[in-house]
């Protein structure tokens, strides 16, 4: 075979598979170019969930932080109470050991003042942690949770509150653990919204007592919350969307409140709702997953 011959027969295969070859490498130009669309497009979702994420976070946390404000009152109703015992109790034991000749007896009341010292000191300390836990700013931090205990925490942030507006408590918690699986914090939202609103909706109430019930139970695989006010109830026509952004049956509400819960609730796997009580206030309650392979 020639030299002429061995390049005529190459010239020749190139023009049978030239349009392969070029569909070939279109196709993986084609796919190339769309890995890398997608590879970007990915980035850009992951970015973006991100900054939605942040977004969530500092809004929720800016809704704690006004809360808070509107409890400030009866914080600092709270924090004054063992402030002003622990100011007695020191005078008094001051009054004691400026006696010459201090009897045993005298003694014994010291240490039971200085010990009553102690305990409205740790009362004082402990408003002032929940406080803070609450106005902090950060990531969150899923754990194992009795829903029970973040109850009496939360009360404790409002029981001030309850005192000023003659608000009597009601609890019928389940008596055995509640335990669920998410973030102490936004919980810990979720509760002292539903209570706020509950104390709120009972401020203009007359002619009948101002009752806050809260109740805890397990329900299946689930645990469940409500909290229950004697208020007006809610209008019927903004009772299903309540829980929108920007609904409010405040005067001066930003109605987003309820919203922020209901994403908290939704992203722990649980479900929020509402509904008016046939003899008087509304209802609110939320569910939770719970199982045996949580305790």
């Amino acid at each position: 075979m020639t030299v002429g011959d061995g390049l005529g027969s190459n010239l020749s295969f190139w023009q049978q598979h030239l349009t392969l070859v070029v569909l070939t490498g279109g196709v993986f130009l084609l796919q190339s170019g769309l890995i890398v669309v997608l590879m970007v497009q990915n980035r850009r979702r992951r970015w973006a969930e991100r900054e939605s994420h942040q977004r969530r976070e500092e809004l929720s946390h800016m809704t704690r932080v006004a809360t808070m404000g509107e409890l400030t009152a009866s914080l600092a109703h709270e924090i004054n109470q063992p402030l002003a015992a622990i100011l007695s109790n020191a005078q008094a034991a001051q009054r004691l050991l400026a006696v010459e000749d201090v009897e045993e007896k005298d003694l014994g009341e010291i240490r039971e003042i200085l010990a009553d010292i102690a305990a409205d000191d740790l009362r004082a300390g402990e408003v002032i942690r929940r406080m803070r836990t609450l106005l902090r700013k950060g990531e969150s931090y899923p754990s194992v949770l009795d829903m029970n205990d973040l109850v009496a925490e939360v009360l404790g942030l409002v029981r001030g509150e309850m005192i000023l507006h003659n608000v009597s408590l009601s609890l019928e918690l389940s008596s055995d653990p509640l335990l669920t699986h998410g973030d102490r914090i936004q919980l810990q939202q979720v509760l002292l919204n539903l209570i706020v609103n509950a104390l709120d909706a009972m401020k203009e109430t007359s002619g009948r007592s101002r009752k806050l019930v809260i109740r805890s139970r397990a329900n299946g695989r689930t645990s469940e919350v409500s909290v229950q006010n004697s208020g007006a109830g809610v209008p019927a026509d903004k009772l299903e969307h309540i829980f929108e952004p920007f609904v409010t049956t405040k005067a001066h509400g930003l109605g987003l409140g309820l919203s922020i819960c209901r994403s908290i609730i939704q992203a722990h796997g649980g479900h929020i709702g509402c509904r008016n009580d046939p003899n008087r206030g509304v209802i609110f309650w939320f569910t939770l997953p719970a199982g045996d392979d949580l305790k």
